[in-house]
């Protein structure tokens, strides 16, 4: 969650968050490509870093009703439709990740 006119008087080079939404059957926990892309957009970032809730292994009675929308390819693919100059940057747990300015 953001306020979209307080976060437009910033400008960022690198946005992370998830793209990859976590929904239970009529609401969504965490929201992914599309909110992903209108942050990165009114930050101006070139690049974004995704976080990995999308795949997160879980457990227990909440587990079976939580699902994952969206993937990485989805999101690259709405990146290529909307036009938009970002680049995802691909990030492997424990390994360094690299950032150019």
């Amino acid at each position: 969650m953001y306020d979209i006119n307080e976060l437009s008087r910033y400008k960022v080079d690198y946005v992370i968050t998830p793209i990859i939404s976590q929904e239970l059957p009529s609401y969504t926990l965490v929201d992914g490509m599309e909110k992903a892309l209108k942050l990165a957009e009114t930050l101006s970032a070139s690049s974004i870093i995704p976080m990995n809730n999308g795949g997160l292994i879980q457990s227990g009675l909440l587990s079976a009703i939580v699902g994952a929308k969206g993937s990485e390819e989805e999101f690259r693919s709405l990146m290529n439709k909307q036009s938009l100059s970002l680049s995802l940057e691909t990030v492997v747990p424990g390994e360094a990740l690299l950032l150019k300015k």
